[in-house]
């Protein structure tokens, strides 16, 4: 028998999925406004892009955190 020592092999093996490396290219502005609102609730460049990418896929998923600048504007 031959085993697999990839991640995504063992990651099946073990009966969940690991996560996916993806690169995105956004216009400056954007990369601009997610760089500083990471800034702003202290946490990661990709962390925060992580959320909201999933945060987007949920039916009922809001992408906005409490607090952010700016926001009320958005979500109204």
């Amino acid at each position: 028998m031959v085993m697999s020592s990839s991640p995504q092999a063992s990651s099946v093996r073990l009966g969940f999925r690991s996560s996916q490396r993806i690169t995105v290219t956004l216009p400056y502005a954007i990369a601009h406004d997610l760089m500083q609102r990471s800034i702003h609730e202290g946490r990661s460049l990709s962390n925060l892009a992580a959320f909201l990418l999933e945060a987007s896929l949920q039916p009922t998923g809001s992408c906005y955190s409490a607090g952010y600048p700016g926001l009320s504007a958005k979500t109204q």
